[in-house]
């Protein structure tokens, strides 16, 4: 996966080849294949990774007191620690934007994570309802801030799209 973002990155995701992906990974075209069934499965995969840490972020918070304020500090604390992959997903954020077939699938990714926040919240305490309602409104925000900082290629940090994006709800954040 990291191999095939490398190649992404530097050559364009049209321009890779699955051929170059299994010669810069060490590894046969038919593994790449046995892993990730589409190129763009691999940018998913790799987009959906962190996915995980976010959901870690709640463990430090009350989800069944106020879930929509779990979820939103949940994100605000997940995009502050992954500053340091922030070059690296803007630039893959910008590749997204500029190749048809994975504009389309990205929205996956945030549905995906809408998902593991909305069943973190509801394992923590939340109903199902409150918990689905508090993680489709904080991935929303930060889709939309994703979208604003990559348009805006990076010159503000993403966090003060994030935090704009929250703003209406910024008494709920500590």
């Amino acid at each position: 996966m990291d191999a095939a973002i490398k190649l992404f990155l530097h050559d364009g995701f049209a321009e890779t080849s699955v051929d170059a992906i299994a010669l810069a990974a060490d590894v046969s075209r038919r593994s790449v294949f046995r892993y990730f069934a589409t190129k763009e499965d691999i940018v998913l995969t790799w987009a959906m990774s962190t996915g995980p840490d976010l959901v870690r972020e709640l463990d430090v918070l009350d989800c069944a007191v106020d879930p929509v304020q779990a979820a939103l500090c949940a994100v605000t604390r997940h995009v502050e620690r992954h500053g340091a992959e922030h070059a690296v997903s803007l630039a893959l954020g910008q590749l997204i934007e500029r190749t048809p077939s994975l504009r389309a699938r990205a929205h996956e990714k945030y549905l995906g994570w809408e998902d593991l926040l909305s069943q973190a919240l509801t394992d923590r305490g939340a109903t199902s309802v409150a918990g689905r309602m508090a993680a489709a409104l904080a991935v929303s925000g930060l889709r939309i801030a994703v979208r604003e900082w990559i348009a805006s290629e990076g010159r503000h940090p993403v966090g003060d799209f994030l935090a704009e994006a929250y703003r209406p709800f910024s008494s709920l954040i500590p």
